[in-house]
């Protein structure tokens, strides 16, 4: 996550995801872990207001599904200087919610190998430990999850180390202690589509022993945002929220599941 992607179009998706969520079960407790880097790139990213900045007419239909967060981003985009600390104050998500915004570690090249992981081990408790009571925790990366047994990533040297990433271990941290996680993916342009990307990765993760689905969420950059219950209970809620979503925001979304499991629930 970056300062310059607040309330863009991908904000609203996953605000009005993590909304729709509490509606379907408000004893839920929200929790956001930022993955907050402070990079500045010459691209496009961030950029993607336009869905505000339409005649009525043309941007009803991002309006109307959820007016209120609709209203709310558009007053928080006018602001010159923008930050995750306004998507915080401004009654986005619940005043109960729990946010972490300390910057990933990792960016500088002196960061590699063992400095990398203790860096980020700090980091990861902090993390941890501010979204404690929390219920449901979202995480957001810049580019998704990354499996530490990926065959891409060379810990030799930390060539490969990520702070744009959520690494597996990073959620399973949250899995294990009884948390639901949302997690943002961003889809790439790989040999066989979004949907065989979001496939393999509902594989991987089921390897892992959880059962996820996902939001496919096609305005601005690609991306999936995977949910990942830790148990059958939590499962069920956060399937049938998910699907109402899917439903509800469906000019803007898909539901997505393993195709192993779309004949049951």
């Amino acid at each position: 996550m970056r300062h310059a992607y607040v309330a863009d179009v991908g904000d609203f998706g996953k605000y009005g995801l993590l909304r729709a969520l509490h509606r379907k079960r408000p004893a839920c407790r929200l929790g956001v872990v930022w993955y907050l880097t402070d990079t500045e790139e010459r691209n496009n990213d961030g950029r993607h207001d336009g869905y505000l900045r339409g005649a009525p007419s043309k941007c009803s239909h991002f309006r109307d599904c959820d007016p209120d967060l609709y209203d709310r981003l558009a007053t928080i985009r006018r602001n010159r200087r923008l930050s995750v600390r306004l998507i915080e104050s401004k009654s986005i998500l619940p005043t109960t919610t729990r946010f972490y915004r300390r910057v990933v570690p990792g960016r500088s090249k002196k960061v590699v190998g063992s400095a990398f992981w203790t860096a980020r081990t700090k980091w990861l408790e902090g993390a941890c430990d501010s979204v404690r009571d929390a219920d449901l925790v979202f995480l957001d990366p810049d580019n998704g999850i990354v499996f530490r047994d990926d065959p891409n990533i060379r810990e030799n040297g930390g060539r490969k180390l990520s702070h744009k990433h959520a690494y597996w271990h990073e959620l399973e941290s949250l899995l294990c202690d009884g948390k639901s996680v949302v997690a943002y993916h961003h889809l790439g342009r790989q040999r066989g589509g979004h949907h065989l990307q979001i496939q393999t990765c509902l594989q991987t993760i089921r390897a892992r022993g959880y059962r996820a689905f996902g939001i496919h969420y096609r305005r601005g950059s690609a991306r999936v945002f995977f949910v990942i219950p830790p148990n059958a209970e939590a499962r069920k809620w956060l399937l049938d929220a998910c699907r109402q979503f899917a439903t509800s925001w469906s000019a803007h979304c898909r539901f997505a599941q393993l195709e192993v499991d779309s004949s049951r629930r």
